[in-house]
């Protein structure tokens, strides 16, 4: 399963992923429909580790730039 199936299977559109340090580790950004604290804090990211076909770890209810500081964070 590719990183843009795992992300639609939870009906989020996949905006951004990034490899990490470590071989089949990614850093995937998504934006979900809605969230409880509005409509500026759709976006999630989560850790994707090729070897289960899986989001893991998952930080959730970001704005776009909370998002990418996560991101660019958690890609060690």
């Amino acid at each position: 399963m590719s990183i843009k199936t795992a992300v639609e299977r939870n009906g989020w559109e996949l905006v951004a992923a990034m490899q990490t340090s470590e071989t089949g580790t990614y850093v995937v950004m998504s934006k979900r429909p809605r969230s409880p604290f509005g409509d500026d804090h759709l976006y999630v990211t989560h850790k994707y580790y090729s070897a289960n076909d899986g989001l893991h770890s998952g930080h959730y209810d970001l704005t776009l730039e909370q998002a990418a500081k996560s991101m660019k964070e958690r890609c060690y």
